[in-house]
This record gives C-alpha cells, sequence and structure tokens, in this order.
C-alpha cells in the first residue's frame, strides 16, 4: 500500500449559505475541543444542480472518499483469503457503511 498523499480523513459535508443560496462544502472533521476545533477546507462545490441535490449529493460522494478508500484497500488486501469468515463480514459490513456514507444513508 502507498503512503497517503491526501488529506486525512475522516471528511464532512455541509451547507453554507452564501447570498446566492445554498453551497455544498467537504472538510475535515474537527478536531480538539468544542470551539477551539480546526478543519482543513477539502473543497468548495458548485451551486450548480442544488436545486436537483446533485451539488449535496456530489459533497456527500467527497465526504466518504477516505472511508471508501479504507475498506476498498482492506477487501483488496484480504480479497485471497474471503471465503466464508468473520473477517469477510467485518469487511463487507466497512465497506457496506461507507457506500451507505457516500449515498447519505449514514
Amino acid at each position: 500500500m502507498k503512503t497517503h498523499t491526501h488529506t486525512q480523513g475522516p471528511w464532512t459535508y455541509y451547507m453554507t449559505i452564501s447570498d446566492n443560496g445554498p453551497v455544498p462544502q467537504v472538510q475535515t472533521v474537527p478536531i480538539g475541543p468544542v470551539g477551539g476545533a480546526y478543519a482543513t477546507m477539502i473543497c468548495t462545490l458548485s451551486r450548480t444542480g442544488q436545486k436537483s441535490g446533485v451539488g449535496e449529493a456530489n459533497a456527500r460522494l467527497i465526504a466518504a472518499a477516505p472511508d471508501l478508500l479504507a475498506a476498498l484497500q482492506e477487501i483488496a488486501l484480504l480479497a485471497a483469503e474471503i471465503k466464508r469468515s468473520h473477517a469477510a463480514d467485518v469487511i463487507t459490513v466497512k465497506a457496506r457503511a461507507a457506500i451507505s456514507k457516500a449515498e447519505g444513508n449514514a
């Protein structure tokens, strides 16, 4: 496995309000005491598609990227061993949770 060159997760999405309406953004989950936490901005998405929910869906998918990557890395590492074992069940649960987060069901 390669070392991470991206901003470490977890990431979260949120909607900010601008003069032109809601804008989806993605940032790291703030770490530290309430009111003193800092987060790293990952991206701000275009307002295009906000009425249809496309921007928010894209923000959720981007926010789930570190979880999806970690789950897929585990699956790839253990793929040769997966038959019907406890490890396979644990990995499947993690993969489904990451997919659920990307789809906005978390």
